[in-house]
């Protein structure tokens, strides 16, 4: 249950003598009214007498009529903020990109066009064979034999029919008169396991640390990109006004001349204080919001008006 009105005009009294001591000769707004009340010891005292968001409401505006019209009588005051309503505008004036899921990767990352996402490369030593080709014996896995220097014979020295000794070539017993013997630096491989890789051919991408992926160029990382359409950031803004005239704008989108021009000439706007404001961004493109709205340009919808007593509205300071 609500305060009475003799203990909001109390209450907003004392806080109005607090308020106009601790801001000087300033110009007082319902925001310093409400910093004050919601700050000092002394002031939170005070509004802790209200327990509703429309009462605490109600002593910040009292509170602000004291101070500034000090020729309203309790009575016009009381009219005033018993008809207090909470109005909820979507203001569709600011424009922008918004960011996207990247179509190119998935979270920010690709196959990596060095290895095709094997995260290896054929080896840079060994190009991919996981061998060595053997210098000795190029590849050959023999070598001339070192008895017969690879003719396939040796010189022997016998006696001819006649007693004397002559030389006569024979067939090589190391080689068996081939010429050649297995490589001695290879043992007749023909060639050497690679170092680098260890006989597999491949070592690790340098371009992508072995992970198989990079960044994105499209997102640059992110896994995110701007949209190529604009799209609106919706302000929708709670505000206290006075009486319910614009119950007739509900849902009837509104130039943003227009609504400002209803915000200087309805008595509504008379005594009004900005609760909060929240952003979001839209769903649809600006250019369909337009459409949709039949609207050309920037525009204002009037969301709801709920009067202030109903409302289960939170607002940061005051909930």
């Amino acid at each position: 249950m609500g305060l009475e009105f003799k203990q909001i005009w109390k209450t907003s009294r004392t806080l109005a003598d607090l308020v106009k001591e601790e801001s000087g000769d300033k110009v007082i707004t319902r925001t310093k009214i409400k910093s004050i009340a919601t700050s000092d010891h002394f002031g939170q005292v005070l509004l802790s007498a209200a327990t509703t968001l429309s009462d605490k409401i109600k002593i910040i505006q009292t509170t602000w009529f004291i101070i500034n019209k000090p020729n309203y009588t309790p009575e016009k005051i009381y009219k005033i903020i018993n008809d207090f309503y909470i109005l909820v505008v979507d203001f569709y004036v600011e424009q922008t990109t918004k960011t996207e899921t990247c179509g190119e990767c998935d979270n920010g990352y690709v196959e990596c066009n060095s290895c095709d996402g094997d995260g290896k490369q054929d080896c840079r030593y060994c190009d991919g064979e996981g061998t060595h080709e053997c210098d000795t014996c190029y590849g050959e896995g023999t070598q001339d034999c070192r008895y017969c220097n690879g003719k396939g014979t040796e010189t022997e020295t016998e006696e001819d029919d006649e007693g004397e000794e002559v030389e006569v070539e024979v067939e090589c017993v190391h080689c068996d008169g081939g010429g050649k013997e297995s490589c001695r630096d290879c043992g007749g491989e023909g060639n050497f396991e690679c170092d680098t890789c260890d006989g597999e051919g491949t070592e690790g991408c340098d371009h992508c640390g072995s992970t198989g992926s990079e960044g994105c160029g499209e997102c640059g990382g992110s896994g995110d990109v701007e949209s190529y359409e604009s799209y609106y950031s919706i302000e929708r803004t709670f505000m206290v006004v006075n009486g319910d005239s614009m119950q007739k704008y509900i849902d009837k989108p509104l130039t943003k001349d227009v609504f400002d021009d209803i915000e200087g000439e309805d008595p509504a706007f008379d005594f009004y204080m900005i609760l909060k404001r929240q952003d979001y961004m839209s769903d649809n493109t600006a250019e369909d919001e337009r459409e949709n709205n039949e609207m050309e340009d920037d525009f204002v919808i009037v969301q709801d008006l709920i009067k202030l007593e109903d409302s289960n509205l939170r607002v940061p300071g005051l909930s």
